[in-house]
């Protein structure tokens, strides 16, 4: 993504969270390096990052701890190196109503969101579940060699796990808690670029 796109994406998905009701803490301006997009969804237990460096990722989206209340959300972490505006801005949409994630249900929708989008595991479910670790890829090179790959680590005592998928469409890390629902829309942009390659063959 070119200087252009990152910080017109950027504006795109600070300007649609403002129309939904997200409330800003901070509006990056490109003149002013180090400035971000700092955003909190209504219930203000999803924050969004967005800042204006091509050093630093695309966007960062977290959930937040709500301190005296009850409910006790599973915290996660989303971090996007590279992905167009609008599968983005679902993911982030999708994110207050999915707060709890990394369940076994949700690793499934995410593997079979994967296997749409053309990847197929190295491994069977149960040697995944065993081993803790998998890899999904696309079978046959294409683009000059590339490769869309996607690895899951399941979490443990010292390492957190999570999955790092990197694609044509998108490039993203997220914690192994992420609900399926946040992470898919990231996933489908990726089975969208991969039927347009396939139609112009």
């Amino acid at each position: 993504m070119n200087t252009t796109g990152f910080f017109l994406a950027q504006r795109r998905i600070g300007e649609e969270l403002l129309a939904a009701g997200w409330h800003a803490g901070s509006i990056a301006v490109t003149s002013q390096p180090g400035s971000a997009w700092t955003l909190l969804d209504p219930s203000r237990r999803i924050k969004i990052r967005m800042c204006a460096d091509l050093g630093m990722p695309l966007a960062e989206v977290t959930t937040l701890p709500l301190p005296g209340s009850p409910y006790t959300a599973t915290l996660w972490r989303l971090t996007v190196h590279h992905a167009s505006a609008r599968p983005l801005l679902a993911a982030v949409l999708a994110a207050p109503c999915a707060v709890d994630g990394g369940t076994g249900r949700d690793r499934r929708a995410i593997a079979f969101a994967l296997q749409a989008a053309g990847m197929r595991a190295d491994r069977s479910r149960l040697l995944c579940a065993l081993s803790g670790y998998a890899v999904w890829r696309t079978p046959d090179h294409r683009d000059n060699g590339a490769r869309d790959e996607a690895v899951w680590t399941a979490a443990r005592c010292t390492e957190p796990g999570g999955w790092r998928i990197n694609t044509r469409a998108v490039s993203v890390d997220a914690d192994a808690t992420i609900p399926a629902a946040v992470l898919t829309p990231l996933i489908t942009a990726t089975t969208n670029q991969n039927t347009r390659t396939e139609n112009t063959r």
